[in-house]
């Protein structure tokens, strides 16, 4: 698998020009999990939301039969402040997003996401969709985050051709070599400790996994991400340490009293057991 993948989805149909190198000196150390859900951004004020903040109050979470509407999407302008938040806070190239809105339809999904990217693309920060490579596709972004019961790694970078960046979720070493062996770019693990978010997975794997999905993936140009409970410095530098190239967060990014401050905390704490970051040049 070529280093030279990193930044906007390339095709013979898209013709988009590659952002940078998907090299181990400028790979993302924050992998921000971006959910505009109430049960994310439930905790935060006018102050942070912005000046207008009042006027987005946050809707309540349709149930699992409910869809929304065009009309009713989940806090979009909060979403975005607090991903502009995040991704201004760290040194360009450092931060990576996925969107993450499971309940939008696929025109809605397209406009967010558009939204999204004239946020993280001069940041140089990749921007993946989950599950939907057609709305990665249809937007022009960086690339698909593949769930468990997605599509397979391969079917995707058939599609998505092969400058496009490929996030696969795991939950053990041997699904993280199987997944980076197939073309996986982004290899998250977890849930590493206890988390909400991640409930429904059961028991946490612990870091001695998270160490083991390391070894079986260090053959591979992929990146190895934490995920769950990953919610302190303290447990940034204990997942580092056991040889993920960063972590992945949603509640402790947008559920902090202020997100960049958080990802500021985060992102110095994983940079204590890695290499100096290299950031790259300004985006094209």
């Amino acid at each position: 698998m070529s280093n030279a993948r990193y930044g906007c989805i390339q095709s013979s149909q898209w013709g988009r020009p590659k952002v940078t190198a998907w090299c181990s000196q400028e790979r993302p150390r924050l992998y921000i999990i971006s959910d505009g859900r109430t049960d994310r951004m439930a905790g935060h004020t006018a102050a942070l939301l912005g000046k207008n903040s009042a006027s987005q109050s946050l809707p309540q979470r349709p149930g699992r039969s409910e869809r929304r509407r065009p009309s009713e999407p989940s806090d979009v302008a909060g979403l975005i402040d607090i991903v502009t938040a995040v991704v201004t806070a760290v040194p360009p190239g450092a931060a990576m997003v996925q969107l993450r809105e499971k309940d939008l339809p696929a025109r809605d999904m397209v406009a967010l996401a558009r939204r999204l990217h004239a946020v993280t693309r001069p940041r140089r920060c990749p921007l993946l969709i989950n599950d939907r490579l057609d709305v990665a596709m249809a937007a022009g972004v960086d690339g698909v985050h593949l769930p468990g019961n997605g599509l397979d790694v391969m079917t995707a970078r058939e599609l998505a051709g092969p400058d496009a960046l490929i996030g696969v979720s795991t939950h053990g070493a041997e699904e993280a070599r199987a997944r980076a062996s197939a073309g996986a770019d982004v290899i998250v693990c977890g849930p590493i400790w206890a988390t909400p978010s991640k409930a429904s997975h059961g028991s946490p794997l612990g870091t001695d996994v998270l160490a083991r999905a390391a070894t079986a993936i260090a053959h591979t140009d992929a990146a190895l991400y934490a995920i769950g409970g990953v919610d302190s410095p303290e447990r940034a530098r204990t997942a580092v340490s056991r040889g993920a190239r960063g972590i992945a967060a949603i509640r402790a990014l947008f559920g902090a009293p202020d997100p960049g401050r958080a990802a500021i905390d985060l992102y110095r704490a994983i940079s204590e057991h890695l290499p100096p970051h290299v950031s790259p040049g300004p985006a094209p």
